[in-house]
């Protein structure tokens, strides 16, 4: 599966990727929300993985500028603020999924994987 992966934390997006790729995942990685929609843009992957506080354009400003151009690619929004409050937030977007940092490996493959069938 191709995955594009966004957060603001270098450590932590380096290991996102270590993980992904470890996992058999085609992976690219971008610094900010803006980088990463233009990434989508370029060449659309089979799922982005991001944070909700991207810098230059956080996480719902992506989906929303995603279903603009109807770029319909599956996302994993993760975050460390209450996942129901996101989840709310992005309902209406569907094919989106929210971890709860600090998360498992598992919970991101669960994610993953229910978002390939969609």
């Amino acid at each position: 599966m191709k995955v594009y992966v966004a957060d603001d934390y270098v450590n932590f997006r380096k290991l996102l990727v270590d993980m992904l790729q470890h996992d058999g995942h085609e992976v690219a990685a971008a610094h900010d929300g803006s980088a990463l929609l233009a990434m989508i843009v370029d060449a659309a992957p089979d799922v982005v993985v991001a944070d909700l506080r991207l810098s230059g354009m956080s996480a719902v400003d992506l989906l929303i500028e995603m279903r603009e151009a109807r770029l319909l690619v599956p996302v994993v929004v993760m975050t460390s603020d209450a996942p129901e409050d996101v989840a709310l937030t992005v309902a209406g977007f569907g094919g989106v999924r929210v971890l709860q940092k600090p998360f498992k490996l598992e919970a991101l493959q669960r994610a993953l994987g229910e978002l390939a069938k969609v």
